[in-house]
């Protein structure tokens, strides 16, 4: 008797077991298989997710990283499923793509950039010149892309005008780029322009016979930039009592008074 009883118990269960399946009254969570086309890429990249061995004629919910339910897509009479979506914005480079429906789930990875690079890296530029820039994105070991178009770029001093930037104040500029949430940067030196003007110093001086004056000389360019050019400078004088020396010095050899004449470079 026992062992007809336990044969019946068992067949019940059995039993309950199938028919709970079919009704859908009872539930086994499997493991489904998706393909994530491309795996990398940045935000906006088109991303397609094809899934297999799901239930047939059922919803399979796509969750990309923390944008839950991007996309939805019906399985057909094979389980299958094609979902296409937009890459967003997330807080971490490698995202989990993760498709369920009723009784399966399945999970793949896409990787986003972890670091953003601005090109050129190191430049040197003449005030009032311009230079372009490029920004990449890097998926470390994954690949890059060009993304400038997406990119935000900023400069500590001089013009910035979208990703052409143009020197203005002489010295050391920082460029930096921001898109997502990665910032890459670069280091533009600006050096000054063409020369505009030239002014020799002092402007006038009293000097007695044998006595000395050290003159400078210092150019300007259209920004305003200055810089020292008197080594670079040939002076010459129109005092017959005077002279220049090679070190940029006036000599008045005349009378014990004070000398007169023209310093000109």
């Amino acid at each position: 008797m026992n062992k007809m009883g336990n044969i019946r118990v068992y067949g019940l269960v059995i039993a309950l077991m199938v028919m709970g399946f079919a009704g859908n009254s009872l539930a086994w969570e499997t493991t489904g298989s998706i393909t994530v086309t491309p795996t990398t890429g940045t935000v906006v990249t088109l991303i397609t997710v094809q899934g297999e061995m799901f239930g047939t004629s059922t919803q399979a919910k796509i969750n990309f990283g923390t944008s839950m339910s991007i996309a939805l897509a019906t399985t057909d009479e094979t389980g299958s499923f094609t979902a296409v979506f937009t890459a967003t914005q997330q807080g971490s480079s490698t995202v989990i793509v993760h498709a369920e429906s009723t009784y399966n789930i399945a999970t793949e990875y896409f990787y986003l950039p972890d670091t953003l690079i601005i090109l050129p890296s190191y430049t040197f530029l003449p005030s009032g010149s311009s230079t372009t820039y490029l920004a990449r994105a890097i998926a470390t070991g994954k690949g890059s892309w060009t993304v400038t178009t997406a990119t935000d770029f900023t400069a500590n001093i001089g013009s910035m005008t979208e990703n052409v930037y143009t020197g203005i104040t002489a010295g050391t500029c920082t460029i930096t780029g921001t898109y997502t949430t990665l910032t890459g940067t670069a280091t533009v030196i600006v050096t000054h322009g063409t020369a505009t003007s030239l002014d020799i110093t002092p402007k006038t001086a009293s000097v007695k016979a044998g006595e000395t004056v050290l003159y400078t000389a210092k150019s300007t360019d259209a920004n305003g930039n200055t810089w020292d050019v008197t080594g670079l400078t040939t002076f010459g004088v129109d005092d017959p009592q005077g002279s220049m020396t090679t070190k940029h010095l006036y000599r008045w050899q005349g009378w014990d008074m004070d000398g007169a004449g023209d310093i000109h470079d």
